[in-house]
């Protein structure tokens, strides 16, 4: 089949549908990104991440010297399983594995630069569809990356499979809430003006949780008051 694309790669080509998925993450990511992708060939997809990262870093990976990196990127020469791949590609926000399309060797590949992933990055799998049925099935690879969203450690936001593509997130950092904020702030004065038993602490602390116990507006919590009914002592005296 001829396509008729400005980058002689399947990433361009409309049948595949490649191409919006990765124009959303690199909306996603901005233009800074860091790049790297498993399979260099002809360069054609590194010459891709140039135009949608402009000041971002593209680095390729491949173990056949012959490949073509194009000027400016950065050369791993490198097979995808080899044990220091980790430390030669450094932190990246996205990885795009397209090289050996076998199961076993992408499971490795995976395994071994997820975690050089950034907070909020990408990791993509090409052409899953490629060896079902035979050894090393990609298949296999697309059903064992589902575990992974519930083991916490792995930090994984989400995955999805659309034709030819697993796209997996990595969770955000995780920012600071209003909750954690206010506990600290009472933490911080209670140290600096300590109460003889930590009462006062302690009474700060409890009233913070029941504050978030009620649902609140979305918006701007600490201007919300939520609706409770009032409390009675002992003698039935209305409290507040």
């Amino acid at each position: 089949m001829t396509h008729d694309a400005p980058f002689d790669t399947e990433k361009m080509w409309p049948d595949h549908g490649y191409l919006p998925h990765y124009l959303r993450i690199a909306a996603d990511l901005g233009m800074h990104a860091r790049v790297c992708e498993l399979g260099v060939r002809r360069g054609d997809s590194l010459r891709l991440w140039q135009v949608l990262f402009p000041h971002g870093d593209v680095a390729g990976v491949d173990i056949n010297p012959d490949a073509t990196w194009p000027k400016g990127t950065t050369r791993i020469e490198s097979a995808q399983d080899h044990p220091d791949l980790p430390e030669l590609v450094g932190a990246r926000d996205l990885i795009v594995d397209d090289a050996s399309h076998d199961g076993q060797l992408t499971a490795r590949s995976f395994e071994l630069l997820w975690p050089q992933v950034t907070r909020g990055g990408y990791y993509v799998i090409e052409d899953w569809w490629f060896s079902w049925g035979m050894k090393g099935s990609m298949l296999a690879v697309a059903q064992n990356l589902l575990p992974l969203l519930g083991q916490p450690g792995q930090l994984v936001a989400d995955i999805r499979y659309t034709w030819g593509l697993i796209i997996i997130r990595k969770q955000e950092a995780r920012l600071m809430n209003l909750r954690d904020v206010l506990h600290q702030l009472i933490d911080c004065g209670s140290a600096r003006w300590p109460d003889e038993d930590g009462q006062r602490a302690a009474d700060a602390h409890e009233a913070v949780e029941r504050y978030f116990l009620h649902p609140v507006p979305d918006g701007y919590p600490w201007l919300v008051r939520p609706e409770t009914p009032p409390e009675q002592d002992a003698r039935g005296v209305t409290s507040g």
